[in-house]
C-alpha cells in the first residue's frame, strides 16, 4: 500500500486521469490525503492498512498521496484537512470525503458497495 515505485506513482497518476476526466475505473479506490510528519496522518495509515487487510484489498485500490501531489494531480474535490480518505466508486463517483485518522465511515461507505462483505 505504500509503495513509491515509479510504477506505483505512474498507476496512481492514470487513475488521477481517469477521475478527472470522468471515465470509469477497473475498481474502486480509496485515497488517504497525508503528510509525512503528521502524526494523525501515521494513525491513519495504519488504520487504512488494516482495514485494507480486512479483506479489502482484492476489491478495492487503495493510495497514498501527500497534500501537494494530490492538490497539483487532483485540485477537486478540495481537500483542505489532513488526513482525508476519499472513496470513488467504479464509475468515479466521489462516494466519501472524510477527514481524520478513524475509517470508521470509510468502513461504512465501502460497506455500503460491498454489502456482502
Amino acid at each position: 500500500m505504500i509503495d513509491t515505485s515509479d510504477a506505483v506513482q505512474d498507476e496512481f497518476t492514470q487513475v488521477v486521469l481517469c477521475l478527472k476526466n470522468q471515465q470509469p475505473l477497473a475498481r474502486p479506490v480509496v485515497i488517504m490525503v497525508h503528510e509525512d510528519n503528521c502524526p494523525a496522518c501515521a494513525t491513519g495509515k495504519d488504520n487504512l492498512r488494516a482495514l485494507a487487510e480486512d479483506g479489502y484489498r482484492g476489491k478495492v485500490d487503495f493510495y497514498l498521496s501527500t497534500f501537494h501531489t494530490f492538490q497539483g494531480l487532483y485540485p477537486s474535490p478540495e481537500v483542505e484537512v489532513i488526513p482525508t480518505q476519499l472513496l470513488f466508486d467504479c464509475q468515479g463517483s466521489l462516494q466519501l470525503l472524510a477527514t481524520g485518522a478513524s475509517v470508521e465511515q470509510l468502513r461504512k461507505a465501502l460497506e455500503g458497495i460491498f454489502p456482502a462483505h
